[in-house]
């Protein structure tokens, strides 16, 4: 049975161990030759990833891993129907001090990947150990995800009104420390997350953030992943073909952007609310115009631009606050040249940007600020936007407003560690010429 079959099977909602047996025994790498004890959804969620065809998906756990750390969690959770705060609290440490015993490396990952990893083996713990654990994701602003657990015994979580009773016992896990939501208010809570990762009420409203995920809606993210790793090989591929003009590099981009391409439509039919599908999407063909073969007829009906600029705007319709889908939208008009709604998209994604730089929470809440991981990507976010906008200026021939817009990248980038060519060649990038 090949890959194709693969993608058609999850179409048609296989599960359970036919589906697992089918992605072990079709993984590039068969994980060790290591058939699971156990089908939880962080199972089935590795062996996609382990599917992938010619890239470092550098999967972890492995699935002989995982099961261990099932099998060792089964000697220190009593089985119960309820477990208190305090009993989370100590599950919660447990798990979190083998996963560094069983993984050293893992104090090495990024937040966006530990966080993600982390999970899965909640996950797969909780549910092996009948514990009502729930994955939940923040999409907030810039880009960047962050996944955590939630302990919900009803699994009715209310993400909108964090005093409504039906969230009384439910406890956020923080997977990157192993510690627990402390209150209401407090660390770890909804209301911290919401304040530190820029989350907007629109995605709350639209059960985007802070919701408890189903198994599609976490069988969306792992395609997701694949489909950004695909990605980065396919831009691997075209600039390797650039620099050698092998015809084997334009095949591999080709092959590396189909299964790119495929994936973040997998993801967004598994879960249409997926925010960072559809931002994904949208960059993906607004950065890669005509990277289809003409004459495959799977894909020549495409137009890129226009495509990118359809799922931007399903983004915004999701999450009208969103400044990362605003630049993006400036940039594919940019290459469209349609350079007013390219100027407008842009001053659109700035304004977004400075307001949430800035948003003050009432001083009789617990305020958290904003999170060095979104502020940042906030600041080049900013460097994105004024570059495009200068170039979009400049093509309509204002060149007033575009040596304004210019003179704001020079102060948002040290000068002194950055030449006049250097910021040529970021506004020429940004501008896709």
């Amino acid at each position: 049975m090949n890959k194709k079959n693969l993608i058609q099977k999850l179409k048609t909602g296989i599960a359970g161990l036919s589906l697992m047996s089918f992605l072990y025994f079709n993984s590039a790498t068969a994980q060790e030759n290591y058939i699971p004890k156990y089908n939880t959804i962080a199972h089935k969620m590795l062996m996609i990833e382990d599917s992938a065809d010619n890239i470092p998906f550098n999967t972890y756990p492995t699935l002989r891993t995982l099961d261990n750390l099932i099998d060792n969690a089964k000697n220190y959770i009593e089985k119960k129907e309820n477990y208190t705060k305090q009993e989370i609290a100590e599950i919660s440490k447990k798990i979190y001090g083998d996963i560094l015993k069983q993984i050293p490396s893992i104090k090495e990952r990024k937040d966006e990947d530990l966080c993600y990893r982390n999970s899965l083996i909640y996950l797969a713990i909780g549910q092996a150990n009948n514990i009502p654990l729930y994955g939940t994701i923040t999409q907030g602003a810039p880009q960047q995800d962050h996944i955590f657990i939630r302990y919900d015994p009803d699994g009715k979580h209310d993400p909108l009104n964090s005093n409504n009773s039906i969230n009384k016992e439910d406890i956020n896990i923080e997977t990157t420390t192993g510690e627990i939501q402390e209150n209401q208010k407090g660390i770890f809570s909804d209301k911290y997350y919401i304040n530190t990762k820029a989350i907007s009420k629109q995605t709350l409203e639209n059960g985007i953030s802070l919701k408890n995920l189903n198994e599609k809606e976490l069988l969306s993210i792992t395609y997701l992943q694949r489909g950004r790793l695909y990605n980065i090989e396919g831009r691997k591929a075209e600039i390797e073909r650039n620099e050698t003009h092998k015809q084997s590099k334009y095949s591999e981009m080709i092959k590396m952007n189909k299964k790119a391409f495929n994936d973040y439509n997998k993801a967004l039919e598994l879960n249409p609310n997926n925010l960072r599908a559809y931002i994904a999407l949208g960059d993906f063909l607004g950065e890669s115009p005509g990277i289809y073969e003409p004459k495959d007829p799977e894909f020549s009906k495409y137009n890129p631009l226009m495509q990118s600029i359809e799922n931007l705007n399903k983004t915004i319709e999701l999450d009208s606050l969103n400044p990362k889908a605003y630049e993006l939208l400036g940039r594919t008009y940019l290459r469209s040249y349609k350079w007013e709604k390219s100027i407008e998209s842009y001053t659109k994604a700035l304004d977004l940007i400075e307001k949430k730089l800035r948003n003050k929470k009432s001083s009789q809440e617990i305020v958290y600020q904003l999170s060095w991981e979104i502020s940042y990507p906030l600041m080049n976010l900013k460097i994105d936007c004024f570059s495009g906008r200068s170039c979009s200026y400049f093509s309509l021939g204002n060149k007033e407003n575009a040596e304004r817009d210019t003179k704001e990248v020079k102060k948002l980038i040290p000068i002194q560690s950055i030449s006049e060519k250097k910021l040529k060649e970021i506004i020429i990038k940004n501008a896709g010429k």
